[in-house]
């Protein structure tokens, strides 16, 4: 047995034969496993099969919990090329192995989030009997949130149509818990459209789709009524049910569009009058695949607006009506708008589109990580009335009283869509620019150290940079974090400057300073220190910028 698996064996037949008495948890020298070979992990899976069998003291289960989502995410890991080409993993992966250790987890249900994990050590594999398992599985309860019920799904959709054909119908099973059911349709929509699945696996189930989708519209009418989840807990429960309902409906309509039953129009007519962009799209675009004559015009113009025009373009390209969008929709700054209006607007950004968004500036850079110049966009969004974290889409209301009165930023598109949180207005087009390039730069020669966790020889160079910044006049310096920038030593500290407040960033030829007066939300040590790194990374590849 190797060395390790052998090891780390041991520990956990110490920790099983130990006292009960001792109610430490112990812990386990399983770190290697995140980077174990597949001939570790074969050795390790067939150990853990042999000798976890359910009967773990409480203070043993935490760290072979830990270990077991260690596992399955490795071996999804090591996996995927098999699964890509439907081939079937190492011998050492038998499936009754996998059971084995599946059935443990289960019987550990203390961390239920971890049960995604489990289910993807047999969708990871693919192969027949795996597949028999995880459909068993994974419809036999719901899961505990949407994320969970989506993560085992993932390896699924890099297989072909034989593959699929395996786990339908049976995985239909679970279309009777909602937040499974969207993962579910999600499959067979992909089988549908990507690997000619005909007829679409839910097709016999057409019926239900439809009276499932008529209950969810009357569900979605909040949408049309404004909703501060911050006010109180239902409130915020009301959020999460309304957003989980948008992706089932989103599933539903594509699914039914795919299907062809004309018996939905009547449903998804109903879901053309929510206010809702994104599913009104997805009710106009199976209303054109139903053969609806007027459907199609709907859809070109809904391209207007900034927040569905991709998925607009998308459907109007696949249904070979590209050439009716307006142009103004279809250019290289409205997709880019788009892309940018399309991140604030999810959840896990503003949570709705901006009421304005305007170019602010456009260039062509050399862009880190890209071999050739790309077109990089600078857009201010603006809120009026944004109500934070409501999730619906709501126009800016001032009678809101909850409501932020404006809310304005740059945001960039381009080689990536995001904002920060702090405000930009006051930055050079290039100094924004840097920002966000500084924001995704990842390089090993990039690194950094918080004040706390520095060793001597690192204060030693704290304390000469700090020296710089005393000598050019600023006072009540505050030393945050040591930087490394291709050999290069950087300082980052809160200090005063001509009776100002901010962060000061030094090196040993320059310092940057970003007062924080006057601003709302001003720049923070990582908005400052992704500038730094920004602007050396642009002017590197782009000596005139």
């Amino acid at each position: 047995m190797n060395e390790r698996v052998h090891e780390l064996m041991a520990a956990i037949d110490r920790s099983l034969a130990a006292s009960t008495v001792d109610r430490e948890s112990p812990r386990l020298p399983m770190a290697w496993v995140t980077t174990a070979s597949a001939e570790e992990l074969d050795a390790l899976v067939g150990a853990l099969a042999n000798t976890i069998r359910g009967n773990i003291p409480p203070r043993v289960e935490r760290p072979i919990e830990m270990l077991l989502a260690a596992v399955a995410s490795r071996a999804q890991v090591l996996s995927a090329p098999a699964v890509a080409n439907e081939t079937s993993a190492p011998s050492g992966w038998a499936a009754a192995t996998l059971l084995e250790i599946v059935k443990t987890a289960e019987i550990l249900t203390r961390n239920a989030p971890l049960r995604p994990y489990w289910l993807g050590l047999f969708s990871s594999r693919a192969d027949r009997e795996s597949l028999r398992h995880f459909v068993a599985f994974v419809t036999s309860q719901s899961p505990d949130s949407s994320v969970a019920a989506a993560v085992p799904f993932v390896p699924l959709f890099r297989l072909r149509r034989a593959s699929l054909q395996q786990v339908f119908p049976g995985l239909l099973v679970g279309l009777q818990y909602p937040r499974l059911a969207v993962p579910i349709l999600d499959l067979a929509n992909y089988a549908a459209r990507q690997t000619g699945m005909a007829p679409h696996p839910a097709c016999e189930r057409a019926g239900h789709l439809i009276q499932l989708l008529q209950e969810l519209v009357e569900r979605l009418k909040p949408l049309d009524q404004p909703v501060d989840a911050t006010a109180d807990p239902v409130a915020e429960r009301a959020f999460d049910s309304i957003s989980e309902g948008i992706a089932l409906c989103t599933s539903l309509c594509d699914a039914l569009a795919l299907i062809g039953d004309p018996r939905a129009i009547p449903a998804l007519r109903r879901v053309m009058e929510l206010r809702h962009r994104r599913l009104r799209v997805e009710a106009v675009y199976a209303m054109v695949r139903l053969g609806d004559p007027d459907a199609g015009r709907q859809l070109v113009e809904l391209a207007r607006e900034p927040v569905v025009r991709l998925r607009v373009l998308a459907y109007a390209e696949e249904l070979s009506i590209l050439d009716q969008v307006d142009d103004l929709h279809a250019t290289p700054v409205a997709r880019a708008e788009a892309e940018l209006v399309s991140w604030l607007a999810q959840p896990t950004a503003m949570g709705i589109p901006p009421d304005t968004c305007e170019l602010y500036d456009e260039r062509e850079l050399y862009w880190p990580g890209y071999d050739d110049p790309i077109d990089c966009y600078l857009f201010r969004y603006t809120y009026f009335g944004y109500s934070p974290n409501t999730g619906a889409e709501v126009a800016g209301d001032s009678s809101n009283p909850t409501a932020v009165s404006r809310y304005s930023n740059i945001g960039i598109a381009g080689p990536l869509a995001f904002s920060f949180t702090a405000d930009l207005a006051d930055l050079s087009p290039l100094d924004i620019y840097a920002a966000y390039a500084g924001w995704q730069a990842e390089h090993e020669e990039i690194r950094h150290w918080e004040a706390e966790d520095l060793d001597s020889n690192q204060r030693v160079e704290v304390t000469r940079l700090e020296r710089r910044l005393r000598d050019a006049g600023y006072h009540q310096i505050e030393p945050q974090r040591l930087g490394i920038f291709f050999g290069t030593k950087l300082l980052l500290a809160t200090a005063t400057f001509h009776d100002g407040e901010g962060v000061a960033v030094v090196d040993d030829q320059d310092i940057w300073w970003h007062a924080s007066r006057g601003r709302r939300r001003p720049l923070g040590l990582d908005e400052a220190h992704c500038i730094y790194k920004g602007r050396k990374l642009l002017r590197s590849f782009n000596p005139d910028a």
